[in-house]
């Protein structure tokens, strides 16, 4: 299977999906191809993905846009 195939398959499924199955991928690697020790100290984070949500495009920009805007001074509030 091509690196293409692949990117077919696992984008069919959702952005946290892809996550995980990228992490636990690159966790494989550490362990198997480096030997290094799974990472497991403290809260992993798995389901913080799920519990935050993700945005869409319309909403991460303006949520971006509302960030920009609070970061600019006001001098006269000085």
């Amino acid at each position: 299977m091509n690196e293409n195939e692949i990117l077919n398959i696992v984008n069919n499924y959702s952005i946290a999906d892809r996550i995980r199955f990228i992490e636990a991928v690159v966790q494989k690697i550490r362990e198997e191809e480096l030997g290094l020790l799974p990472i497991r100290v403290g809260y992993s984070g798995e389901n913080l993905l799920e519990f935050a949500g993700i945005w869409n495009e319309e909403s991460a920009m303006q949520m971006e846009k509302a960030v920009e805007e609070s970061r600019k001074i006001d001098l006269d509030e000085w």
